[in-house]
Parts: C-alpha cells; structure tokens; sequence
C-alpha cells in the first residue's frame, strides 16, 4: 500500500505545489501517476520497472538508453514567466561523463521555452531558455539516493543537492517564457536522448520559488 500524502505537501505549507509523482503507484509499462493533479505520465518506451526500493516505497529503474515517462499538454504546471522550483530523488547508476542525466524537463518542443535538470560528471545543470547554466562540480556516489533540485526566481537560479545550496545562485540571460507542450521525467529535452541511467522516485514541481527552509524539509520528508 502506498504511503498517504505527506503532511509537508498540505496547500497551507506548500500553496504552489502543482505536481508529484511518487513513481511506485504501477506495475512496469503503465501510468505513473500525479498525485496533485491529472498529469499521468506514459511510459515512453515500455521498460520500466519498479521493483526497487525507494526513498518512499517503490522506485523506478530507467536503462539509461530509451526508458523515459511522458505527458503532452500537462496542466497546471509552470508556464510563461512564473517562478519555479523542481526536486528529483534519483540513484544514479553511474557517473556519466559529459552525456547528462536529464532527470526532468517540462515546456514547449522549442528548446527557447522549456526547463529542466540534469547532472553529469562536472555538476548539476539547468536547462531553459536556450541557457546551459552548470552549478559548481558536484561529487556524487553511484547507488546512492541524492535529492537533485533547483529554485527559480525571474532570471536567478538556485541548485540544491540533499536540502542543501549549492554555490551561490546562478543568473540567466533572459527570464524563460515556459510552454505547456509536455513533461518528461527520466530525459533531458526532446528529442536529445539523455535519458536517466538508474533509478528515479519522489519527483515535485513547484510554480513557486521555495525557501531554503522548505527545501530541507522537502529532504527531512523522504519517510526513510
């Protein structure tokens, strides 16, 4: 049985959160399911599996070569110029260098209205509005749980790793103007194939900046 809602996602605490799948609601080749809202995601290439063990029950288990989940047209996520905040628990399998682990991505097919996490070898990245912006060199340990995130605001982006800031923040170019074309989470973009290679649970979108404080209580919750 899954375990009930947890208490830091009550709208009177997190009044922005728009999106969580908790990625052990199904058997392989099904839905994953929102537990906030109507998007279900797909899977794309019908090999996942969720006999893992999560940060909160099951997890799923992405090969790194074709596994990834899908929605197009998802609702009420981030779009336009809001502000955002994106979490992901994921166990990479390995290090990757250079090629990235895109955990997740949400927007427009055009690269220019999108945004999205992912991580290799050299750090943590954001991806959006045609701006690659890599945080500081971040050592993690294949076969270990990590909460990768980040926090937005306007044009000034924040990574954080286990509850933590990283660095200082970063700054965009341009504040993105996000599209409502899809979520993915297990890729990085569209059509660029950088797929997760290892396991992926508790996953949360936010249409908000979230406060260094709920961030770590974001990490206290795994329910470990």
């Amino acid at each position: 049985m899954s375990s009930p809602l947890p208490t830091f996602f009550k709208s009177i605490i997190f009044p922005g959160a728009v999106g969580y799948w908790k990625m052990d609601d199904n058997l392989a080749n099904t839905n994953i399911l929102d537990k906030l809202a109507t998007n279900n995601l797909t899977a794309i290439h019908n090999t996942e599996d969720r006999t893992v063990i999560g940060i909160i029950n099951r997890a799923q288990t992405l090969d790194g070569t074709t596994d990834c989940f899908y929605k197009a047209n998802p609702l009420g996520l981030p779009s336009g110029s809001s502000d955002s905040s994106l979490f992901v628990w994921f166990k990479p399998r390995v290090i990757q260098p250079a090629r990235r682990n895109g955990l997740c991505t949400y927007g427009a097919l055009n690269y220019y209205m999108m945004e999205g996490l992912s991580i290799n070898d050299t750090g943590l990245y954001y991806e959006g509005y045609g701006n690659d912006i890599s945080d500081i060199v971040y050592s993690y340990t294949p076969g270990e749980w990590y909460l990768f995130g980040f926090t937005r605001t306007g044009k000034t982006v924040q990574f954080y790793v286990n509850g933590i800031p990283l660095s200082t923040p970063k700054t965009l170019g341009t504040t993105p103007n996000i599209g409502t074309d899809y979520i993915i989470i297990g890729d990085n973009r569209l059509g660029l194939s950088w797929f997760c290679d290892g396991n992926v649970d508790e996953t949360y979108i936010f249409n908000y900046k979230l406060t260094d404080a709920q961030v770590l209580s974001l990490f206290n919750e795994k329910g470990i």
